[in-house]
C-alpha cells in the first residue's frame, strides 16, 4: 500500500567542535538546531506505459518538474532532489509507477554553514522513505545522502552532516561521532549552558574553491605520510610528520609547510573534540571544565584561521566581538569556512541578551 501524501522533515545542523575532520576521517561533535526543512510529498497514478514518471518539486514558487531517468545536474537546488531520485534509482529502489509532487519550505538560511543542503536531501529521503515504504535505516540514510552530494551535486563533503541530521533526535542533544567507523554517542548539553548561532551574512559554497582546494591538500598530505585518513596519524609524532613532508618538497604539488599546517589543524582538532566531550560530560562536576571549554572553542578558531586557513577577516571580527560578550563561553567558526556562522556557548538564561547585544554590534562594524 502506497502513502499518497506525506510530510517529512529535518532540523539544521551546527557543528559545536571537529571541522574538516570528517572526510579525513576524524571525530566531529555536532547538534541540531531547531530551524529545519520540511517537505510535503503527493503521489497520484500515473498511466504512461514507460519506466519514466514526471517529478514536480516547488520551493519558494520556484518551480521545477524531470523525468525520473532523466536527472541533470544544472547547479540549482533541484539538483539535491534530482540527486536523490537518481541514487534511490541506482540502489534499485522501485519509486516508479506514480507521479511525485514535492513542495518544500524552510526557515534554513542557506550557505550559512547550518547545512540548509543535508537538511533537504535527508527529508527527501524521508519522504521517499515514507511514501514507497522503502527499507533505508537512518544510517543507510547518511550515507546515500553522502554520495548525493558527492557523486551529483558535486560537493565532496564528508559524512557529518547527513549524520547528525539523519540520527540525531533533537536539539537539545550533540553527537560524538567517530566518521571512519560510524560509530557515535550521544552526549546532553549541559544544562547550563546553551547554543548561540550567529549568521555572519556571508554566504560560502562547498561545491567549489577553497573547501575543495583543502580536500586536495589533506589527500595530498595523506599520500605521502602513507596513510589513508590523516586522523589515523598521531598528534605526538607531528615532528616526524613535518620532517617527511618537507623531505618530499620538490616532488610535491603544495607547498610542504602549507600541508603542514593541514595536518596539524586535522590532528589538533580531533585531540579538542574529545575533550569537548569530556568537558560536557564532566561540566556538571567542575566549574573549571567552563574554562576548558572557552579555550578548546578559541584554539579551534585559531586553528581554522592559521593553519586550516578557511576563516576571513569579517569572521574573526564577528568572533572577537562575540567573545567579548559577557556570559560567552566560547565562539568559533563553525560549517565549511570562507564565511557561514559563528557558533557561541552562552550561560543559561542570557541568550537573548547576548543575541541583542551581538546583534546590535554587528550591525557596526
Amino acid at each position: 500500500m502506497i502513502n499518497i501524501n506525506n510530510i517529512s522533515s529535518a532540523y539544521g545542523r551546527v557543528n559545536l567542535i571537529g571541522e574538516h575532520t570528517d572526510y579525513n576521517g576524524g571525530l566531529v561533535f555536532p547538534t541540531l538546531i531547531p530551524e529545519k526543512t520540511t517537505v510535503q510529498l503527493t503521489l497520484s497514478p500515473s498511466h504512461s506505459h514507460s519506466s519514466s514518471y514526471l517529478v514536480s518539486a516547488n520551493s519558494n514558487n520556484d518551480t521545477i518538474s524531470y523525468l525520473l531517468g532523466e536527472e541533470k545536474n544544472c547547479s540549482h537546488w533541484s539538483d539535491y532532489l534530482k540527486g536523490v531520485t537518481k541514487i534511490l534509482r541506482e540502489e534499485n529502489f522501485n519509486i516508479f509507477g506514480y507521479n511525485i509532487n514535492i513542495n518544500i519550505e524552510s526557515n534554513l538560511p542557506m550557505g550559512s554553514g547550518l547545512s540548509s543542503s543535508a537538511a533537504l536531501i535527508v527529508a527527501l529521503f524521508r519522504a521517499m522513505v515514507n511514501a514507497f515504504h522503502l527499507n533505508l535505516s537512518d544510517i543507510d540514510i547518511a550515507k546515500l545522502g553522502q554520495r548525493v552530494e558527492n557523486e551529483f551535486v558535486g560537493a565532496r563533503v564528508g559524512i557529518m552532516d547527513p549524520m547528525v541530521i539523519s540520527v540525531a533526535q533533537n536539539p537539545g542533544q550533540a553527537l560524538f561521532i567517530d566518521t571512519k567507523s560510524l560509530c557515535y554517542q550521544t552526549i546532553d548539553i549541559p544544562d547550563s549552558l546553551e547554543i548561540l548561532v550567529i549568521n555572519s551574512g556571508i554566504s560560502h559554497s562547498n561545491r567549489s574553491g577553497g573547501y575543495l582546494k583543502r580536500r586536495e591538500e589533506c589527500e595530498e598530505a595523506a599520500k605521502i605520510l602513507n596513510t589513508t585518513y590523516l586522523s589515523d596519524l598521531n598528534l605526538q609524532n607531528l615532528s616526524e610528520y613535518k620532517r617527511l613532508l618537507f623531505s618530499q618538497q620538490s616532488t610535491t604539488s603544495s607547498n610542504a609547510e602549507t600541508l603542514f599546517k593541514r595536518v596539524r589543524h586535522v590532528l589538533s582538532e580531533n585531540d579538542r573534540v574529545l575533550k569537548l566531550k569530556d568537558a560536557f560530560i564532566n561540566l556538571a562536576a567542575s566549574s573549571s571544565s567552563l574554562n576548558l571549554i572557552k579555550d578548546l572553542f578559541a584554539s579551534s578558531h585559531l586553528s581554522m584561521k592559521n593553519d586550516y586557513e578557511v576563516s576571513i577577516p569579517e569572521i574573526d571580527r564577528l568572533v572577537e566581538l562575540v567573545s567579548s560578550e559577557p556570559h560567552i563561553h566560547g565562539a568559533r567558526l563553525t560549517g565549511g569556512g570562507f564565511g557561514g556562522s559563528v557558533v557561541a556557548l552562552v550561560e543559561k538564561g542570557y541568550k537573548e541578551i547576548a543575541y541583542k547585544n551581538i546583534l546590535s554590534k554587528q550591525q557596526q562594524l
